[in-house]
């Protein structure tokens, strides 16, 4: 995001899920660099249990997974529309206008 994603930004993403995709990502990066942090890691997955994955990258780590969600709306073929908001201390997902996730800043 040129400019870097302030508190009361948002990203909005809107895409369909092709029929032999099994996992997609949307890495929130805190850089240019390929080794910078990833201050957020969004990873549905249909071949691990349909979840979705939360995670951020810190100093060359991976924190820990949070992989709760109330259901799951990324099914192969179906579209779907995320809304990424920025807040003081966290990140609140929207997912098709539904209140899906909330990840903290870490």
């Amino acid at each position: 995001v040129p400019g870097g994603l302030n508190t009361g930004g948002q990203i909005v993403l809107r895409g369909r899920v092709l029929p032999d995709v099994t996992r997609f990502a949307i890495n929130l990066k805190c850089g240019d660099d390929d080794d910078a942090d990833i201050a957020l890691h969004f990873n549905p997955r249909n071949d691990d249990g349909d979840c979705v994955v939360r995670n951020s990258f810190q100093g060359g780590s991976w924190q820990g997974e949070e992989r709760d969600i109330p259901s799951f709306p990324f099914n192969n073929g179906r579209k779907f529309t995320i809304r990424i908001m920025t807040y003081p201390d966290y990140f609140r997902i929207l997912v098709n206008n539904w209140d899906f996730v909330r990840f903290d800043h870490r």
